[in-house]
């Protein structure tokens, strides 16, 4: 990696430990550290070190400050809110466990390093429409629905997603191995809010990001939270390491948490990197915390048209599955089509006016990955990201064949 990579890394992983950020590499990039930064998911962490980037421009530099002071005030509002939101569902009898980013900002020094754009609470499905309720009377607008979550917002402040279990059906049985969430609970501050085990934390978590990683790539944001997991498992007298390695190997993702794992080791405790890490690393350095777009076209290639030798029907292959889901996932973002597959055409049309107006860069950037996936263009990273999700470990069948488009 270049300097201003490996500072930005160093520089994240100090702040985590509660450290100053150290001296900046004399060729450092400020522009692209601080663009680094929003694309990861760091921008607080970044303002706290502005005296450090020397040489920034002065409008980036204000932009920055002031982006940082909104993501910090909209930290403190958040909890207030939800909390209160979480005292009025317990006075209901009404069960909620806070998971993912929500609960693992508090690992970090100072929350607001942890940035988020959801706050994601499991519920009991039974309850939803008691939930509901509760959320309606403190101002919460129901936005809409998916195979596992329920979302409302309350403007400026939440986006509030009620998970109704804790993964998607979109990924076949793995779900399953997280149904019995409740049962491992524990209380947290009442008889029906609780929150999850330090274990079942550390799995859901990364079972969260290798099911990101294994679409469209990931960043940096995970692998901390998950060292800051990990860190806090070895607090435990009697962590059970033997229940996280079952579990792992049972979602197929060992050989993931392996890599992931020697990562945190290597920018938090010190650890050498193998080649495997190396490459991982590049890797999570081009993307977003939970990957890009980019990326998920190459996989795409990948997992659509991977044994195509001509590039013409590789190309097609991958554009039409963009452009033509299939009907069980048409079916579960527009409810209207359920037993009217006729309707599908007009489902089709509506979500390409949704996706040209609401999408436009997104739409972009999978077209240079599609016209440009020869060796002169994303020819060269796009082997070295189908092979980086191979050695990880990921396979095709990954998804539930009928829902994958």
């Amino acid at each position: 990696m270049d300097s201003t990579s490996e500072y930005f890394i160093k520089s994240i992983t100090e702040a985590v430990l509660g450290r100053p950020a150290p001296d900046p590499p004399a060729d450092l990039d400020p522009g692209r550290f601080i663009s680094t930064a929003y694309n990861q998911g760091f921008v607080c962490i970044a303002a706290d070190m502005a005296d450090r980037l020397t040489g920034a421009d002065p409008d980036t530099l204000e932009r920055l400050t002031a982006d940082a002071r909104m993501l910090k005030a909209k930290e403190k509002f958040r909890n207030i809110y939800l909390n209160d939101l979480f005292d009025k569902l317990e006075d209901r009898g009404l069960f909620s466990m806070p998971i993912k980013g929500f609960v693992i900002k508090d690992l970090y020094p100072k929350p607001y390093m942890r940035e988020m754009n959801d706050v994601d609470v499991l519920i009991d499905p039974n309850q939803l429409d008691e939930v509901r309720q509760v959320l309606e009377e403190n101002g919460y607008v129901y936005d809409h629905t998916s195979t596992h979550e329920v979302v409302f917002n309350l403007d400026p402040f939440i986006n509030l997603e009620l998970h109704t279990r804790l993964t998607s059906v979109y990924h076949g049985d793995k779900y399953k191995l997280f149904d019995d969430a409740w049962e491992r609970a524990v209380p947290a501050g009442g008889k029906f809010k609780h929150r999850m085990t330090a274990e079942d934390l550390y799995i859901h978590a990364l079972t969260h990001f290798a099911m990101h990683y294994e679409t469209s790539g990931g960043g940096v944001k995970p692998v901390v939270d998950l060292w800051l997991i990990r860190r806090e498992l070895k607090k435990d007298p009697n962590p059970r390491y033997d229940y996280i390695a079952e579990k792992i190997e049972k979602l197929g993702f060992s050989k993931f948490d392996s890599v992931i794992t020697r990562l945190g080791e290597i920018w938090f405790e010190g650890a050498e990197h193998t080649p495997l890490t190396r490459q991982t690393e590049t890797l999570l350095m081009l993307n977003g915390a939970y990957g890009s777009i980019e990326n998920y076209t190459m996989l795409r290639f990948y997992r659509l048209a991977e044994h195509d030798k001509n590039p013409i029907v590789r190309k097609a292959k991958v554009l039409l599955s963009v452009m033509f889901n299939k009907r069980a996932i048409m079916e579960i973002k527009y409810p209207g089509l359920k037993g009217r597959p006729y309707l599908y055409p007009y489902y089709t049309v509506v979500r390409w006016f949704q996706i040209l107006t609401k999408r436009k860069g997104d739409v972009k950037s999978m077209a240079d990955v599609v016209f440009n996936s020869g060796a002169g263009g994303y020819g060269s990273l796009m082997d070295e990201v189908i092979d980086n999700n191979k050695q990880l470990g990921f396979e095709k069948s990954f998804f539930d064949k009928k829902f994958y488009d």
